[in-house]
């Protein structure tokens, strides 16, 4: 199995905005750039599969039921990022390498809405065993889909995508490239614990978004990263952030390869902020976080934030049954 940077020298949240850049960060940057052209790559898989019984709703709707579940086990959001690029990246072997081990499986989670039930679990069953100091252990994942699955058909699947991903497990996130950018900010900014976390939450909110919508499948990390940070930059106030240090801190980014004025990342930019402008959750969370006096009676009006997730059922059954009237559209 890959060692990237990402997990094996990650960059905290407390160490975002320490002054002292690690000196090794645009390393880490250009080893996640290469990751996400080679090893990690991932295509419109739906797009090439004629006989598929999923679509990006279905994909939509588990990705909702994870960051629920994710909030309930009090482990951290990205990991629902990790797991959807399991599930795409698995999927897509069936139509990219189908000859492969496991890619038989991924082609029978295309065709039946059952089997991609059991893969979605699956992955994020992995992604927290291999990101968390707690382990989720298999028989809760049985007992959460009220025994429609057993032990061994996690254990089963589990191996299944491993080898369809060729034991690459160690994606690049979108929130792992936002976090060693942001280490990048001007010295100034450092001081600014408004500016700092403003940026931070911004970020976290359209990344979110991205993992939940199948149309960013085939997009780079750093393209969704680099698009988030830019919107998130809009709204802070220019006395807070100049003008010329956002050129400078853009700029700096060609060190890791990357080309904040591209087409590519003005295009993602562009997507990102119409799903953001349009969510009225998004709105919610701008007007908490930047205290706009003339939204406060429309964000009083609003749902639940994503950062606050309150409709997590309070049983392992319920649970599952929240999710399955959604995947299903009807009672279990």
């Amino acid at each position: 199995m890959d060692h990237p940077a990402t997990l094996e020298s990650p960059v905290s949240e407390m160490q975002i905005f320490n002054a002292d850049v690690p000196s090794d960060l645009v390393e880490r940057l250009l080893v996640m750039r290469k990751q996400e052209e080679s090893a990690y790559k991932c295509c419109d898989y739906l797009a090439n599969f004629g006989n598929a019984d999923i679509d990006d709703d279905c994909r939509q709707k588990m990705a909702d039921w994870f960051y629920q579940l994710v909030d309930f086990c009090q482990v951290s959001r990205d990991n629902v990022a990790f797991a959807m690029d399991f599930l795409d990246r698995f999927l897509a072997t069936a139509v990219t390498t189908p000859g492969r081990r496991g890619s038989d499986r991924a082609r029978r989670a295309i065709e039946d809405r059952q089997e991609y039930q059991l893969a979605a679990m699956t992955c994020l069953y992995l992604a927290i065993n291999l990101n968390e100091t707690k382990c989720m252990d298999t028989a809760l994942l049985s007992d959460l889909s009220q025994g429609k699955y057993s032990r061994s058909d996690f254990v089963a699947m589990s191996e299944a995508v491993m080898f369809g991903l060729d034991w690459h497990l160690s994606s690049p996130t979108p929130m792992c490239v936002v976090t060693h950018i942001l280490a990048m900010l001007p010295a100034e900014l450092h001081a600014c614990d408004a500016v700092k976390h403003t940026l931070l939450e911004l970020c976290q909110m359209q990344t979110e978004m991205a993992a939940q919508d199948y149309s960013y499948v085939p997009v780079k990390p750093t393209s969704i990263a680099v698009a988030s940070v830019i919107n998130a930059m809009e709204k802070v106030d220019q006395e807070s952030f100049p003008m010329m240090s956002r050129l400078v801190f853009l700029k700096s980014l060609v060190e890791a390869d990357i080309d904040a004025f591209g087409p590519e990342i003005d295009e993602v930019r562009v997507q990102l902020k119409m799903t953001f402008n349009a969510s009225v959750n998004g709105l919610r969370q701008i007007t908490s976080l930047l205290h706009i006096n003339d939204q406060e009676d429309t964000a009083s009006k609003t749902n639940s934030s994503p950062h606050c997730v309150s409709m997590v059922p309070t049983t392992k059954s319920e649970q599952w049954q929240y999710h399955d009237l959604d995947m299903e559209g009807d009672t279990p």
